[in-house]
């Protein structure tokens, strides 16, 4: 599904208009960055959870040069599925 098709269908469900869909889905995932930048885990019922994940140093081995490099810790998004969305996937 892409973008325009998401805004499609919730104007639809919802009633809006496709541009007051559009601004409500843009401010939704705006906050949601905004939330998680900052470090806090954002928990959407039925739906999971964004968080962010410390990924720790580690060291690589490059085969073409045959040298091995350090990769620095970063930190990542995690998603982790609720239940309701874990069951809904497998079946």
């Amino acid at each position: 599904m892409t973008n325009r098709q998401l805004i499609s269908s919730l104007a639809k469900t919802t009633g809006l208009s496709t541009i007051e869909a559009s601004d409500l889905l843009t401010s939704c995932v705006e906050q949601i960055l905004t939330e998680v930048a900052e470090g806090n885990s954002v928990a959407m019922l039925g739906f999971g959870a964004f968080e962010l994940r410390e990924k720790q140093a580690r060291r690589m081995y490059n085969p073409t040069t045959k040298d091995y490099f350090e990769i620095p810790s970063r930190q990542v998004l995690g998603f982790r599925p609720s239940a309701l969305l874990k069951t809904k996937i497998n079946s």
